[in-house]
């Protein structure tokens, strides 16, 4: 199973449907696994831990006109597709999805169950599994409930324990707290999960990512670099505002192309635009990010072929007059 895969079959769950709407039993389920697996670090669980809280999802963010019910969660623990889940008794024997067993046989049978190795492969991957629960949100669940769920689930707790874990500077704690609240269209999405993806991937780097990796970044299913491979301005087209400024590294020995000022602290103070013309796309897509305020990477070489990313950086004044934007990490 590869990424695409993976989000194919959470788009297609088979959920049941009736007058009260989409039955909400298996995303909600899932959205509760994602957020045990990320506080700690694994999916497996027995149905005697699982009915009770994802009972309570399924009553508060299920269809609005469905009673609660006692063995609500037993469903999802049987029925979830076994190309996603392992489900079996406590003789290790499997339990199949039919017939349907209700809450009391899974508890005296022992039931417990994880999702596959491959799934959790996939979703340990830096930046999946938060992709993957918005899906699921956007997918089956009221977009206006979103924050309750995130909450509920555990994964709020679950970014700001990250956060902490995770950051490497002020700035990159800042960041991955300041996506908490971020707006909901594509733009403030896809710059959420790049910089989860990138905090995980600083960390398991020592801060020094290859600028291979770099170009490796997916959201939503597709593949879309992070940094420019010749340009030192990035913006993808799939966004209308500039992504990322590049400082390449430059030996002691050598001068450097542009002279973008850093503070005390080593950090970029403003970056000069590309070329002379302030009219010029990349000097534009710089300038929409700014009129906007969007948060941007700033990727600093700090050897050949490796990079320190730097996060949320902000423009906070465009000066053509000296054919530069002031930055800062604040």
């Amino acid at each position: 199973m590869n990424e695409d895969e993976l989000f194919d079959q959470l788009r297609n769950l088979r959920t049941a449907t009736s007058t009260a709407g989409p039955a909400a039993h298996k995303p909600l389920f899932l959205l509760w696994l994602f957020g045990r697996a990320v506080t700690t670090r694994s999916t497996e669980t027995t149905y005697a831990d699982a009915e009770g809280p994802v009972g309570k999802l399924i009553d508060e963010f299920g269809p609005a006109n469905q009673r609660p019910r006692r063995d609500r969660a037993a469903m999802p623990f049987v029925h979830l597709e076994r190309s996603l889940w392992m489900v079996e008794d406590d003789g290790g024997n499997p339990i199949p999805p039919t017939p349907s067993r209700s809450g009391s046989w899974l508890r005296s049978n022992g039931a417990r169950g994880r999702l596959r190795p491959e799934v959790e492969d996939l979703l340990a991957l830096p930046g999946k599994i938060h992709a993957a629960a918005r899906l699921l949100v956007e997918t089956y669940l009221d977009k206006a409930d979103i924050d309750h769920i995130v909450n509920a689930t555990g994964l709020r707790r679950a970014y700001r324990v990250s956060a902490l874990q995770l950051a490497r500077s002020t700035a990159a704690s800042k960041a991955v707290n300041a996506l908490i609240d971020a707006p909901d269209d594509y733009d403030s999405r896809f710059r959420r999960h790049a910089f989860e993806w990138l905090a995980e991937l600083s960390k398991e780097h020592g801060g020094r990512v290859p600028f291979g990796l770099l170009q490796e970044f997916r959201f939503e299913g597709k593949r879309i670099a992070l940094m420019d491979q010749q340009a030192g301005i990035r913006k993808p087209k799939e966004l209308n505002a500039a992504l990322s400024l590049r400082t390449t590294y430059t030996p002691p020995s050598k001068q450097r192309p542009y002279e973008d000022e850093l503070d005390e602290n080593g950090l970029l103070r403003y970056y000069m635009y590309r070329g002379t013309d302030p009219q010029h796309h990349q000097n534009v897509a710089m300038r929409r990010a700014f009129t906007e305020n969007r948060p941007m990477i700033w990727f600093k070489g700090v050897a050949s072929g490796l990079y320190q990313p730097h996060f949320p950086l902000r423009l906070t004044k465009d000066e053509p007059e000296n054919l530069r934007f002031l930055t800062s990490f604040d």
